[in-house]
């Protein structure tokens, strides 16, 4: 028995915008805010501080580039969707 494939490309695209803003939310906003300290272990606390920046900048990069996956994921559907249901009326 055939099972309908239903895509609620309107959903994958809120998500996708959504994902896209918070990643740029991240990116522009210069995660990290330069960790000072008078103590000798400040050095290693500013080290960590800008590793975990670089990582949420990279996260941040990922999650944009699924966001974009996403957005045209939803427009190849509609396109060969809605195809599909042009070729279907023809045929009736």
């Amino acid at each position: 028995m055939a099972k309908d494939l239903d895509v609620d490309t309107v959903g994958l695209r809120a998500a996708s915008a959504s994902s896209a803003d918070v990643a740029a939310e991240v990116l522009t906003s210069g995660v990290g805010g330069g960790v000072a300290f008078s103590r000798a272990s400040g050095a290693g606390a500013a080290a960590f501080d800008a590793a975990c920046s670089s990582v949420h900048v990279r996260q941040a990069g990922r999650v944009a580039g699924h966001a974009e996956a996403m957005a045209s994921a939803a427009a190849g559907y509609d396109a060969v969707d809605g195809g599909n249901a042009e070729i279907v009326s023809a045929v009736l």
